[in-house]
């Protein structure tokens, strides 16, 4: 109640402040005479925007590791296609046009004219190419599925061979960041790991590990608004890092910051209390924190390489609802899937197939020959720890198998590499796009090569989904691609969601802040005139 009492006294002061005459930012960039802007009253410029991040970068430059990138560069570097949030199709950014050639594995993209680097340097099909090029040499293929020709064809135009193709291959390109060629021929890897140079609307001029990246307004930005004005129409964009959730709470309730994403349940329960609203865009690829759980079935003679044995336990023999809740809070939900309900292929009567039932979970484990339990590994980040130990204090009661919980960090090679049998936990988001997951994670050279050995009829499904004609076509080997991975093979499901919120201040405009960080606009963000510092 105090707190709630501080926030408004300080909203009071703000707004007595701003009826006494707020000091005028709405001046057009550059200064001078605009004769584009609109009134003083209804002017966008100025001020700088605030975001709150729990982490420093450990890396800015896509090409090298692309992981998490996103979250940090978008004011500066921009991707070839946007994704429209409402629509989910794509559309035109740095790439202007495009056409794929299904019979031939290819996609021919028209390169956008007269966008320049912050660096001075020209956006042409060139650049474009040495990007990719970078990804592939770098190890990082799969993000651009693995291009066997990359051919420029003119100035503005590139032609992409693949060795498969399907019909949301090219899906990859609203992700992919472009950077200056230019800038990594003069600085070399280290200088572009901390710095960016791309052809956004921010120019990236700190970067202070565990403190702030802080960006400044492009003047030679490409694009205007709708009514010929030149954007951004913000002065700076910062990203600043409180690795606490309950200090971002602090300094959101003090107007220090303007945007933080939680997921921590207490604190969002203090926001609420707060009088403030969860802003996310319910159907967008982050409005839901998932956490899964993967098996390595590849240790032949352990329990996990039974089928049986996985499907028992994973789909009958654990209340993944106690988990959720136990690990998740109060709005925590069990799920069986990434996919959002609006996405390619997604199928309702998927958690059908796993239904709490202990003792039908012992009768299979019993057929499996397992009816006195066994020892295995629960593999965990840290953010794991609550959801390992429910799962295997059940595992005990249940069942008598005694899981040791083994810890691991990011980066450890444990995760993936396959030596250790047992089963891991993960997390990541929902997506839209879950015949992406299937290509770049769940196939015999995605992310789990090493801990999944798949079955020569999902390995041929993977396949048809590839080379599918149709909309109707692909959807449905989804739906039969999830049920065989989840249900019959049971190699990984997920084990619940936590809703994410996204804590925006009301005076916050344009911003696509509701949604993921592709469908972030820094470009037209702009705040209330009282508020712009």
């Amino acid at each position: 109640m105090k707190r709630f009492l501080a926030v408004l006294l300080a909203l009071a002061m703000v707004f007595a402040l701003a009826a006494c005459g707020a000091p005028n930012n709405n001046a057009a960039p550059n200064g001078g005479n605009n004769n584009n802007a609109a009134p003083e009253k209804e002017s966008k410029y100025g001020g700088t925007f605030v975001a709150a991040v729990a982490t420093s970068p450990g890396c800015l430059f896509y090409p090298y590791q692309y992981a998490s990138v996103s979250t940090y560069v978008y004011p500066a570097v921009e991707t070839l296609r946007l994704r429209n949030p409402q629509t989910g199709k794509y559309e035109p950014n740095l790439c202007e046009s495009w056409e794929t050639d299904l019979e031939n594995h290819t996609l021919t993209m028209k390169i956008r004219k007269g966008v320049k680097f912050h660096d001075g340097s020209d956006l042409n099909a060139e650049v474009v190419k040495w990007n990719f090029e970078k990804i592939m040499e770098y190890g990082n293929g799969s993000v651009i599925q693995s291009p066997t020709n990359i051919e420029v064809l003119d100035e503005y135009t590139l032609k992409v061979t693949f060795p498969n193709f399907d019909l949301n291959q090219e899906s990859f390109t609203y992700s992919v960041l472009i950077y200056s060629k230019k800038a990594f021929e003069e600085h070399g890897l280290d200088w572009c790991i901390n710095n960016c140079v791309g052809t956004g609307p921010f120019v990236l001029k700190e970067n202070v590990p565990d403190s702030h990246l802080l960006f400044e307004r492009f003047d030679n930005y490409w694009k205007k608004d709708a009514e010929g004005n030149q954007l951004p129409y913000l002065d700076a964009y910062k990203i600043q890092v409180i690795p606490d959730a309950s200090a971002q709470m602090t300094a959101f309730s003090n107007n220090e910051i303007h945007r933080f994403p939680c997921s921590d349940m207490q604190i969002s329960e203090s926001m609420y209390k707060l009088g403030y609203k969860n802003k996310a865009q319910i159907g967008e690829a982050n409005s839901a924190i998932v956490y899964g759980v993967y098996v390595n079935n590849t240790k032949e003679g352990d329990p996990w390489s039974n089928p049986l044995v996985r499907q028992a336990l994973l789909l009958h023999g654990i209340d993944w609802k106690a988990v959720a809740f136990v690990a998740g809070g109060n709005t925590a939900f069990e799920i069986m899937t990434p996919l959002i309900e609006t996405g390619d292929g997604y199928d309702a009567s998927l958690m059908d197939a796993s239904k709490y039932d202990v003792a039908k979970a012992k009768e299979m484990l019993k057929e499996a020959g397992y009816e006195n339990g066994f020892k295995t590994k629960i593999l965990k980040l840290d953010y794991g720890t609550k959801a390992a130990t429910e799962i295997q204090s059940q595992l005990k009661t249940n069942f008598n198998i005694d899981a040791e919980i083994v810890n691991l960090v990011n980066g450890d090679d444990r995760r993936f590499d396959g030596v250790n049998e047992g089963i891991y936990l993960n997390y990541g988001y929902t997506t839209a796009d879950f015949a992406r997951h299937l290509r770049n994670m769940f196939s015999p050279t995605g992310t789990y090569k090493n801990v999944h050995k798949y079955s020569d009829e999902y390995v041929t499904m993977l396949q048809q989904m590839k080379d599918a004609k149709t909309i109707e076509e692909k959807c449905d080997l989804i739906k039969k691609l999830s049920y065989k991975l989840m249900v019959e093979e049971c190699l990984f499901r997920q084990m619940y969601a936590v809703p994410n919120n996204i804590f925006i201040q009301d005076y916050v405009h344009e911003s696509g802040l509701e949604r993921s960080v592709d469908g972030i606009t820094p470009e037209t963000t702009w705040l209330d005139a009282a508020y712009r510092k």
